[in-house]
């Protein structure tokens, strides 16, 4: 099935009543595997793979108008129906889930203390002396080693521990 030529399908045996069936034989084992390849789903491969060609059947007109290889264009089809399939899956679980317990009073309470320690810690952050203040956000929050800190302010690791330590 796979032996015949890839010649575009505007060749005279691809026009006419068995036109399509001509593609549909050449191409329907690749476009299979090509779904296969990114579902890993037999069942779902065939149903979208018999959704490719319905849909490259019903649309065939708009193809010839585009002066594209017919396989480049399946492909196209194939891919956006798998992307289709995908997104209407999403859909349908975010509809499914329920919806989450809303958090008890502790949850809250020690949510509030959390951000409140952040925001804490944040400003005494900004009152630090610059080469402190640089040293402490490089480690902590660019999350660079002791070494990789200092390289960036042209210090000793040293000279980095220094200035966290007296931050």
């Amino acid at each position: 099935m796979l032996a015949k030529t890839n010649a575009d399908p505007t060749d005279q045996e691809e026009e006419g009543p068995d036109g399509f069936a001509v593609i549909y034989d050449r191409y329907v084992e690749r476009i299979y595997r090509f779904i296969y390849s990114r579902t890993h789903d037999r069942a779902l491969a065939e149903e979208i793979t018999e959704d490719v060609f319905f849909k490259a059947l019903k649309h065939i007109g708009t193809y010839r108008e585009r002066g594209c290889g017919i396989g480049p264009w399946l492909y196209r089809i194939a891919g956006n129906v798998i992307a289709d399939h995908y997104r209407r899956r999403v859909r349908a679980v975010a509809l499914e889930s329920p919806l989450a317990d809303p958090p008890s009073a502790d949850e809250v309470q020690d949510l509030v203390i959390k951000r409140d320690r952040v925001r804490r810690i944040w400003l005494a952050i900004d009152r630090l002396p610059r080469q402190q203040r640089k040293a402490m956000l490089l480690r902590f929050s660019g999350d660079l080693s002791t070494v990789d800190a200092a390289r960036r302010m042209n210090k000793s690791a040293d000279a980095v521990k220094l200035l966290v330590h007296r931050a």
